[in-house]
């Protein structure tokens, strides 16, 4: 018993000594601990401004960020593309018939169906001095979110709607060796459509000047619709459309079908141009007195227009 109280008191006085030296190393534990907390709540927040960088420039975002709580200060928001995710190279993107090549020398738009086209980054760059321990210097998060944002929308691969045909952008079939003959008669047949198209005696169809002049642009589309469809059989196509597309044109019903009448495209032009003509001639005729000779004979020429189509009308009717 002796002995013990003899050694405890050989140590009296060390404590206080031992807890002065551990004093610095708990707090540089702390410091440490406070600095990692701190570095990584920002690598958190720097992750969110990256994912929503990138997420906030799909469409149909305008590429700003979404709300105000996560603006990380001396934070640069961005999105760059084309990176080389190796994910991405998978076999069923090697495909022949998206990548080619094909058969009869058929060339393949290898890049209309490459995800890596639609493959973007949204990137967060930080750099802040520690909370504590200055003298360690700055630290720098770097965050990179990649996302794979091609789902081959017609917008995305350069069409005009969902209807457009595809094949003839993924592949270049008027330039097949074997289909040059038929390349040439189609090109022959599309001039000859434009220059047909382009003829001033066909505009009253779809550009009238009277029509542009009072209404504005643009001008009724009195062309008549055909239907779509897609068949390779010319019998099916000729007698469940084109029999039934000719009425739509001159308003005659054919022996096959005596039921069908629509109103025909010379029908709906007279009654488009009478229902322009009468509102022109209710304005004159109700214009203040007295009428400018120019009024007058406006109204005359008028007159004479609206007669001559009631008489156009009453022959189809």
């Amino acid at each position: 018993m002796r002995q013990r109280q003899q050694h405890f008191a050989c140590r009296r006085g060390l404590a206080p000594l031992e807890l002065v030296l551990a004093i610095p190393i708990l707090m540089f534990v702390l410091a440490l601990s406070v600095i990692f907390g701190a570095v990584t709540c920002w690598k958190i927040r720097g992750e969110v401004v990256a994912r929503d960088a990138i997420f906030s420039s799909r469409w149909p975002g305008n590429g700003g960020i979404a709300g105000k709580e996560w603006r990380v200060p001396l934070a640069t928001r961005g999105v760059r593309g084309g990176p080389a995710l190796t994910e991405l190279d998978h076999p069923v993107f090697q495909n022949e018939l998206i990548r080619g090549p094909l058969p009869n020398g058929i060339r393949v738009d290898d890049e209309m169906l490459d995800p890596k086209n639609h493959a973007r980054i949204g990137v967060s760059h930080l750099r802040r001095d520690p909370p504590a321990l200055g003298k360690i210097g700055p630290y720098q998060v770097d965050v990179e979110q990649p996302l794979l944002d091609g789902k081959w929308q017609f917008w995305q691969l350069g069409y005009g709607g969902n209807t457009s045909r595809r094949l003839r952008r993924l592949y270049d079939l008027l330039n097949v060796p074997g289909a040059q003959g038929q390349k040439a008669i189609y090109q022959q047949s599309a001039q000859q459509t434009q220059a047909i198209y382009m003829r001033p005696a066909l505009f009253v169809l779809d550009r009238d000047d009277e029509f542009i002049a009072w209404y504005g642009w643009p001008a009724p589309d009195f062309h008549p619709r055909l239907p779509r469809f897609c068949s390779l059989d010319v019998q099916d196509v000729q007698q469940r459309y084109v029999e039934r597309h000719i009425p739509r044109i001159d308003s005659i019903p054919r022996p096959s079908n005596p039921r069908y009448d629509p109103p025909g495209v010379p029908r709906r032009m007279t009654q488009s141009f009478l229902s322009m003509y009468r509102q022109q001639l209710r304005i004159l005729e109700n214009s203040p007195p007295p009428l400018s000779p120019a009024q007058q004979a406006q109204i005359a020429v008028l007159k004479q227009k609206i007669q001559i189509l009631e008489d156009f009308l009453a022959t189809l009717n």
